[in-house]
C-alpha cells in the first residue's frame, strides 16, 4: 500500500509540473505540444490502415482472377466435351467378351438386312496386349474382331460402310478395301470391324 501510494504522489507530482510547464507556454508553442502527438497517431494508423487495406485488395484481386480463370477453362473444357460428343458421340464402357461379340455380329447382322446384301463374316479374337491400359482398368482387355466380305453397288456399300461405322457396337473399322468390278459394276469390299471387350474374371 505505501509502495502504491508513494508511486501515486509522484505521477501526480509529474502530471502537475507538466501542466505547469503547459501554461508557462507561448500559444504557438501549447498548439504544437497538441498538435505533435495528435499527427503522429494519425499518421502511424493511416499508414497502417492503408498498407493493410492495400494488402487485402491486393488478394482480393488475385482470388478474383484466379475465379475467373477458373471459370474461363471450365467453359473451355465444357465446350471440348461438347465438341468431342458431338464429333465422336458418347463414349460407352467395353462390354464383357460374350455380351460384346453377339453385339457386334448382332449389329453387323441388321445393318446387312437392312440392305438385303449377303456378306461372309470370321470371328477372331485378339489380346490388345497394353499393360498399362489393363492396369489402370484392373482387367484383361480383348477384342473381337469381325472379317466381313460382300459385294454390292457403289452406293449401297457407302451406305453399308458408314452404318457400321456409327454402329455403337462397333468400336473402330480397318483393313478396308475396296474392288470394282466392271464387269458387274458392283464393288468387293474387305474390311475388319472390331468390338473392344473386357475380361470380367480375368483380373491383371
Amino acid at each position: 500500500m505505501k509502495f502504491l501510494h508513494s508511486l501515486n504522489s509522484k505521477l501526480d507530482t509529474k502530471i502537475d509540473l507538466a501542466i505547469g510547464w503547459y501554461d508557462l507556454q507561448e500559444r504557438a508553442i501549447k498548439w504544437a505540444a497538441i498538435a505533435v502527438p495528435i499527427l503522429a497517431a494519425y499518421i502511424i494508423l493511416d499508414y497502417g490502415f492503408w498498407t493493410l487495406s492495400s494488402a487485402l485488395a491486393t488478394r482480393g484481386d488475385r482470388i478474383e482472377t484466379a475465379i475467373a480463370v477458373s471459370k474461363t477453362r471450365e467453359s473451355k473444357l465444357q465446350g471440348d466435351v461438347k465438341s468431342s460428343v458431338r464429333a465422336f458421340g458418347p463414349v460407352d464402357a467395353p462390354a464383357s467378351k460374350d455380351t460384346g461379340a453377339s453385339a457386334l455380329t448382332g449389329s453387323i447382322a441388321a445393318v446387312f438386312k437392312q440392305h438385303n446384301t449377303t456378306y461372309g463374316l470370321a470371328i477372331r479374337e485378339q489380346r490388345i496386349g497394353s499393360r498399362d491400359l489393363e492396369s489402370a482398368v484392373g482387367t484383361k482387355i480383348d477384342k473381337v474382331v469381325a472379317e466381313l466380305r460382300f459385294e454390292a453397288s457403289p452406293d449401297a456399300a457407302s451406305a453399308i460402310i458408314a452404318q457400321l461405322e456409327a454402329a455403337p457396337e462397333i468400336d473402330s473399322i480397318s483393313d478396308l478395301k475396296l474392288n470394282y468390278q466392271p464387269q458387274t459394276r458392283k464393288v468387293t469390299v474387305q474390311l475388319s470391324a472390331e468390338a473392344w471387350t473386357l475380361d470380367r474374371g480375368g483380373s491383371v
